[in-house]
């Protein structure tokens, strides 16, 4: 959860960031992945949403799912249409047209991360009142005793 922690330090100092309420799994979740690079998507996440939705507040939810650490940046603006959702992932994918939007390349490479960590991420938007992009990554499996290393020494 540090990494969503540090993106959240991040977007929360962006201009205009709205309210941004985190609320995390009661049980610490291990994923092995980059941190760098899962920073960068949820960065990217929260960003777009402070600089798209103009809603009111953010929020990010971090839960387990069975094998799976979930991490969903919900907003409550407009929404996007329903017809630019089938290439939100696409390079060169731009939403509104400020003169300061990026290059459309975002999203794509956010996926791209998520799925280099054996992920997925999808949106979910209805216009007028928001959308939810959830990220999926398989957690951490702890260490098993079997492939501990055996004991040397007298046998009794």
């Amino acid at each position: 959860c540090a990494v969503v922690h540090a993106a959240v330090e991040v977007a929360e100092a962006l201009p205009k960031a709205p309210l941004i309420r985190l609320s995390e799994s009661p049980v610490p979740l291990r994923i092995h992945a980059d941190a760098g690079r899962l920073q960068q998507v949820f960065v990217n996440l929260l960003s777009n949403a402070v600089e798209h939705a103009g809603s009111p507040a953010i929020d990010v939810a971090v839960r387990r799912d069975g094998s799976m650490a979930v991490v969903e940046v919900r907003d409550y603006g407009q929404g996007i249409e329903s017809e630019v959702m089938p290439v939100l992932f696409q390079p060169y994918t731009r939403l509104g047209h400020k003169p300061t939007a990026g290059l459309g390349l975002g999203l794509y490479l956010a996926r791209e991360i998520v799925i280099a960590h054996g992920g997925t991420i999808v949106a979910e938007s209805t216009v007028g009142e928001g959308t939810v992009i959830s990220v999926r990554l398989p957690l951490d499996k702890p260490k098993s005793r079997a492939h501990a290393r055996p004991a040397t020494g007298p046998r009794a």
